[in-house]
């Protein structure tokens, strides 16, 4: 069995997670949800780290 692996993702770096591999896998609700959501890295291997927004 795979190991599965989660990201809390900002609303404003969801599209970085995204065109990096990830998947969107639960909206939070409140509170939480106003900041972020849950990603899922559906791949195999290890999971693709977005370039950190500070690198930019």
């Amino acid at each position: 069995m795979r190991e599965r692996v989660f990201r809390y993702v900002l609303h404003s770096r969801r599209a970085a997670y995204e065109a990096a591999g990830w998947i969107f896998a639960a909206d939070l609700g409140l509170p939480h949800g106003i900041y972020s959501v849950l990603m899922e890295w559906p791949h195999e291997g290890e999971a693709a780290e977005p370039e950190s927004a500070d690198a930019r």
